[in-house]
């Protein structure tokens, strides 16, 4: 029975720290990666940040103003080219733009009207291990 109960001491300690790891190392990301690829763009201050597997999506919902000129700029610790991000509409869903394929994983964009925007970071099929990714939103003041 002790031995067990190391064993599972050992477990769950290690799984404390690889989460730990992952969580703070996405931060690092941001920080070090993701928001100097705003520039000149300021930094909205807001962290978007997520571990993803293949195949699977992670979506968050941001605001943006009318007369605001924005940049939207997605960050991968590593295999870029198996995560891209896309921006659609909250209401309709329609798309507004896809990173697939383009090498500059940021958008420059001023809208008309303030809305509600859907970010979904989409990792492919092929990625080979989680990934963290990171999404920055900059604006020029």
């Amino acid at each position: 029975m002790n031995r067990l109960y190391k064993l599972f001491t050992l477990s769950a300690f290690a799984l404390l720290i690889n989460s730990s790891f992952v969580r703070f190392g996405c931060y690092d990301l941001l920080d070090n990666k993701c928001v100097p690829a705003l520039k000149p763009y300021l930094h909205n201050g807001q962290v978007n940040s997520a571990t993803i597997s293949a195949g699977e999506r992670a979506s968050t919902v941001l605001s943006f103003y009318s007369g605001n000129t924005y940049r939207i700029s997605s960050c991968v610790a590593d295999q870029n080219d198996q995560v891209h991000f896309e921006v659609r509409t909250a209401k309709s869903g329609k798309l507004l733009y896809s990173s697939k394929g383009k090498e500059k994983a940021s958008w420059d964009f001023k809208l008309e009207a303030s809305r509600k925007l859907v970010v979904d970071v989409i990792a492919s099929d092929e990625l080979k291990q989680k990934a963290c990714v990171g999404i920055s939103v900059g604006f020029l003041e």
